[in-house]
């Protein structure tokens, strides 16, 4: 997933990791990343390619909340915290200033 997000930057970062319902061990075992899983994602693909929530509602309230606790306590920079909790949505919406991403085909 993060080859396939990455080798598509050139074309317009039309591309993101949905990283809702990976943190917890237990609950989506075939797709658990963790919070080592979530920093190395951070790590290959830098944080404006990541975004966290488009699970809801099919998570719990709790799970969303435990996710939450986790991503805020990652000690990552505020910023991209923010970028993971809704700002990367948002840029890519057109919903924040600046340029919207260019969403599906290939732009070129």
């Amino acid at each position: 997933m993060i080859a396939v997000a990455v080798n598509n930057q050139r074309r317009g970062n039309h591309l993101y990791a949905g990283i809702a319902s990976v943190l917890e061990r237990d609950y989506q075992r075939y797709w658990y990343l963790g919070e080592e899983g979530l920093e190395a994602c951070r790590w290959q693909m830098g944080p404006d390619l990541l975004i966290y929530g488009l699970d809801f509602p099919y998570n719990t309230l709790a799970h969303v909340q435990r996710d939450l606790e986790t991503i805020r306590g990652l000690g990552w920079p505020a910023e991209e915290i923010d970028k993971l909790l809704g700002r990367n949505v948002k840029r890519l919406l057109g919903m924040e200033a600046g340029v919207a991403s260019i969403v599906g085909g290939d732009p070129s």
